[in-house]
């Protein structure tokens, strides 16, 4: 079994190509600013033999933020990530004045020269017609929703295992896909976020949304982890075992030469004698 934390981690803003998140936790969903965000996370898996069928995958993330009715009801989706993109781990969500609340709010930073917004998979603040843009806005993925959340526990949110899920690991592992991490999302349409406005009666919180711990948290506890399961590729057979298999043979063929070799000259011997008796 497997199991690590991820290596980097990102927000970025609905149709916001300037802003930014990488640092602490990351935001998925509506939040009170209006805005609507979308959560990036990659995981390395280089301890992973290769060769190792995956069986089994779940990620497990741990929320933070204010209280529940704040947050709202929320769907989350989880896709596979089909382009590299880069962090500069130095953008927090911005402090709000009060009464306003930090973990409510979630607005994203003006993006950094290196960092991953909704154009860019890595952003050029000099020049932001230049840099790497996705192919897609909003981040190039699989449409394949890998899993879906499970909020069994308080605090602790599953994505388990499923065949797809299972599949993109695999493909990690054997090189058939590139290892970009995943994308979380919400349904992102003007009728869903309507509908979580209706549903979400907390004050005037038209909110829909998670805010998940980033591996850079002080507890470990509190860090993304992914936890694969998997089966050791069966053993390979090598050269040592034909070259002793050749090895043997010569042996045993060296072995009837000599048997072979001792009953001619017992013939040779016995002719003679029998000559000796003739004459």
């Amino acid at each position: 079994m497997f199991t690590g934390t991820s290596s980097q981690h990102a927000s970025i803003f609905l149709n916001k190509g300037d802003l930014s998140q990488d640092k602490n936790a990351f935001g998925v969903g509506i939040v009170h600013s209006g805005e609507i965000l979308r959560g990036l996370l990659q995981f390395p898996i280089d301890d992973i033999p290769k060769g190792s069928t995956i069986t089994c995958a779940e990620i497990i993330l741990k929320t933070t933020g204010p209280c529940g009715p704040c947050k709202g009801i929320v769907d989350v989706e989880m896709h596979r990530i089909t382009s590299p993109w880069t962090t500069t781990r130095t953008n927090d969500f911005l402090p709000q004045q009060q009464p306003l609340l930090y973990q409510v709010e979630l607005q994203g930073a003006g993006a950094n020269t290196g960092d991953v917004t909704w154009t860019h998979s890595t952003y050029n603040a000099a020049d932001p017609s230049g840099g790497t843009m996705w192919k897609t806005p909003g981040a190039d993925v699989d449409p394949l929703v890998l899993s879906m959340e499970l909020d069994n526990e308080r605090g602790q949110h599953k994505f388990p295992s499923s065949h797809g899920f299972v599949d993109a690991i695999q493909g990690f592992v054997d090189g058939t896909y590139g290892n970009h991490g995943f994308l979380f999302k919400t349904e992102e349409s003007d009728e869903y976020v309507a509908l979580k406005a209706e549903e979400n009666t907390y004050k005037d919180y038209d909110t829909a949304y998670r805010l998940f711990h980033g591996e850079d948290n002080e507890e470990e506890s509190n860090r993304p982890l992914l936890v694969v399961h998997y089966r050791l590729p069966s053993p390979i057979s090598t050269a040592d075992g034909p070259i002793n298999n050749e090895e043997s043979d010569e042996e045993d063929s060296s072995s009837a030469g000599s048997s072979n070799d001792g009953r001619t000259n017992y013939l040779k011997i016995f002719t003679a004698f029998l000559v000796t008796l003739l004459v």
